[in-house]
């Protein structure tokens, strides 16, 4: 074509080959007055301080400044992937693009790719170098991946502000912290007892921790506390649901169960399923086993029942309207020896030798409070003795409900009397005790007659008086008196 000769509309040869070393130079005309060239020539038009490129049919700007704000545009309408290109060819070659408070913005309907081949864990860095600069990613419904075959690091070195990770979600969405194959591992550092908190804001909510079979392991050098405020009978339940599933307490210090309940007889309850029981062990040894039909002490150990000083200790054994149910039964062997209760209702109180082949031994009148025996050995008390010291008037001590009393020689004069005071704490101000001389080392009627009395009782005490019944002869001899407090 006639009009493809440039020189003929002031246009220079070098729109032919665009290329430079020190210089590249680009014809000056007005972009309007020049038919378009060859694909990828350039000119500069002078009147507007554009720069446009060819692409082979009309003329695309690609560099302006005709802005009054001195703004410079690149401009691509191709439709390609690579419109427009900017490529630092030099392998240690790189691009630097500065820009003032109003940023950088790149907008694009399409994807947006920061891809870099360099090998190294910052290849892509993106750093707000101010001081109080700030990282911001926002996305729409599309989310926000973060995908690597590598570790990945969030590290926030401030010591005065709180970081968070929050999703609003709703029902059944769900913010998920998954480690696939590994562990995951929840720190907290601050010497404070909300160290690490698992908190379920609303009112409804729960935790729930499964686990394998390796279990879970709470472990601490402080207090562990389990807490809740729940008004339910098992506000806490510590359940093993397997078949042969059991709960084990081990402690090296002291186990203690305590209840603040006060409105039921059952303020602590432990129970087991029909037909089963519950074994006490001390030492590892079996000592205590209760189940469907009775309590069983073992191994040389002993049911007490001990008292708290100011408090009242008893066992309670409640059979109503049955009558086995209020029997206690003593057993050597497996065979029953000894049984006593209260058969009935309104009936007597017994104890029963059952080798002996006899009915109720011993029994207690609930009415009368006489008691009966058909023991041939009759009733035997807790007996003490005690001997008397320095003179037959000086008191002696002895803590028994019956017993012997030795004085010293009595020298009691005919027709006179010698008092002394017995001190035991089994007598009360309203006691009655008996006493009765069971030997006189002395000749009776030579050595006088002795007779012993009780002149006084009170809390704790008793007065003896030995009298000398003979006319003239004064008693000499070591007496052996027995006592009996009821």
């Amino acid at each position: 074509m006639s009009d493809d000769n440039p020189t003929s509309r002031g246009i220079s040869q070098e729109h032919l080959h665009l290329l430079g070393q020190s210089r590249i130079t680009i014809p000056l005309v007005s972009v309007t007055a020049t038919r378009p060239q060859r694909e990828g020539s350039f000119i500069y038009d002078s009147f507007l301080d554009d720069i446009y490129v060819s692409d082979g049919t009309q003329w695309v700007l690609v560099l302006s400044n005709a802005s009054t704000s001195g703004q410079i545009c690149i401009e691509s309408s191709q439709a390609s992937a690579t419109a427009i290109k900017i490529n630092a060819s030099n392998i240690v070659g790189g691009i630097d693009v500065d820009a003032g408070t109003g940023g950088v913005d790149v907008d694009t309907t399409g994807q947006l790719n920061l891809d870099s081949s360099q090998v190294a864990g910052t290849a892509i860095s993106l750093n707000a170098s101010n001081a109080a600069g700030g990282v911001n990613i926002a996305s729409g419904t599309g989310g926000f991946a973060a995908i690597t075959t590598g570790a990945f690091d969030v590290t926030s070195t401030s010591t005065t502000l709180s970081s968070s990770i929050t999703q609003t979600g709703g029902i059944g969405t769900n913010l998920n912290v998954t480690s696939t194959s590994g562990s995951i591992l929840i720190n907290g550092g601050e010497a404070a007892s909300d160290a690490i908190r698992l908190n379920t804001t609303n009112a409804g909510g729960g935790i729930d921790i499964d686990a394998g079979t390796s279990g879970v392991d709470v472990d601490t050098t402080g207090q562990l506390n389990l807490d809740s405020s729940q008004s339910a009978a098992n506000a806490i339940r510590l359940n093993a649901s397997g078949v042969t599933g059991g709960v084990d307490v081990d402690a090296t210090g002291l186990v203690r169960v305590n209840s603040s309940l006060t409105a039921t007889t059952n303020a602590l309850l432990l129970g087991v399923a029909a037909n089963s029981g519950m074994t006490f062990e001390v030492g590892g040894v079996a000592s205590l086993s209760l189940d469907s039909d009775s309590v069983d002490v073992t191994n040389g150990r002993e049911l007490a029942v001990s008292q708290v000083a100011g408090t009242e200790s008893r066992i309670r054994i409640n059979g109503g309207d049955n009558t086995a149910a209020r029997l206690i039964n003593f057993q050597t062997g497996g065979t029953t020896d000894w049984q006593m209760g209260l058969p009935s209702a309104g009936n007597n109180f017994f104890l029963d030798n059952l080798n002996a082949g006899l009915d109720e031994d011993f029994t207690i009148d609930l009415g009368t409070g006489q008691v009966d025996t058909t023991a041939s050995n009759g009733i035997l008390l807790n007996k003490g003795t005690v001997t008397q010291i320095t003179t037959i008037n000086t008191a002696v001590t002895i803590a028994a409900p019956s017993g012997i009393i030795t004085t010293v020689s009595a020298p009691t004069a005919a027709q006179d009397n010698d008092l002394f005071a017995v001190i035991n704490s089994v007598v009360t101000a309203t006691s009655v005790v008996h006493v009765s001389i069971v030997n006189y080392a002395g000749s009776y009627s030579t050595n006088g007659l002795p007779v012993v009395n009780v002149s006084g009782i009170g809390a704790g005490f008793f007065t003896m008086v030995i009298m000398n019944a003979h006319d003239t002869n004064a008693l000499s001899g070591v007496l052996k008196i027995a006592f009996t407090v009821f």
